[in-house]
């Protein structure tokens, strides 16, 4: 539950903007809420899918996905003890597991780790890992989760889209960019402007343009080249040990249109360099 304050008029809002003057508001509380008998977290006190009482968490909850689970295991020495329940992080070293709260003191278990074993078992059990991560976002708990917040989910991304909608209303193409890396804020934000706009930003498409273009989707392509990578070790070490990192970096270099990925030259020969 998030509740916000308009100074304005000087009244509490469920909204960021206020319904008399329309102004911004400011966040007065954010409550998060945990439905025991659906094991998920909540934006409201009132479970919408199975109507009990929800108890009060805290301020904040992220889900942790199977990579991070899968060191947490490792690191207390049960790896996939919590496989296939509801984890998630309520910040720091505080933890929520089928709606238990875990405390775990990462001092204490650096302290009883040697890093060097931690990488070999991250490596032992990736191979088993990767159910986990290809069904993340099938995972019962999750599909809850969203139908459980729909409401709040529909409203908070429907306001994102108005809000770049009005932002943008009064400026044309080229004063507009998102810049994507491929994480999760761009990937977000780069979705959300898409359904705002329905078009992606990046390049104006003026023959300057074209050949910065050409110029970056080459550079890229030589350096992830057999030739390249067969001389080029440190490069061949960077892309072995993060293999994830490099995936979008690949793909960016195969679309038939490459513009249409907001990215700079910069940041991709950043990442194509110095990843």
């Amino acid at each position: 539950m998030i509740k916000y304050f308009c100074h304005n008029c000087n009244i509490e809002t469920e909204t960021s903007v206020c319904p008399i003057c329309h102004n911004k508001t400011d966040v007065k509380e954010t409550k998060i809420y945990w439905c025991p008998k659906c094991q998920v977290p909540l934006f409201e006190d009132i479970c919408p899918n199975c109507s009990s009482e929800a108890i009060e968490l805290g301020t904040d909850l992220r889900p942790v996905f199977p990579e991070e689970r899968l060191l947490i295991e490792i690191l207390l020495g049960e790896p996939f003890k919590f496989a296939g329940k509801s984890v998630w992080n309520s910040g720091g070293n505080r933890y929520l597991i089928d709606g238990k709260k875990v405390n775990l003191s990462f001092k204490e278990l650096r302290l009883n780790n040697n890093s060097d074993d931690v990488v070999k078992k991250l490596e032992l059990y990736k191979l088993d890992n990767e159910k986990y991560i290809k069904s993340f976002y099938e995972d019962e708990h999750l599909a809850l989760f969203f139908k459980c917040n729909k409401k709040r989910l529909n409203y908070i991304t429907l306001e994102a889209e108005n809000y770049i909608k009005e932002i943008a209303k009064d400026k044309n193409e080229a004063e507009m960019f998102v810049s994507f890396s491929g994480g999760k804020d761009s990937t977000v934000v780069s979705s959300l402007v898409l359904n705002a706009l329905g078009k992606l930003l990046g390049f104006t498409h003026d023959e300057e343009s074209e050949k910065r273009l050409s110029a970056i989707q080459q550079k890229l392509e030589y350096l992830l080249s057999d030739i390249n990578l067969e001389h080029d070790s440190n490069l061949r070490s960077k892309i072995e040990s993060d293999p994830d990192r490099w995936i979008n970096v690949v793909d960016i270099t195969e679309l038939p249109d490459f513009k249409k990925f907001n990215v700079t030259d910069i940041e991709v020969l950043h990442c194509a360099e110095s990843s």
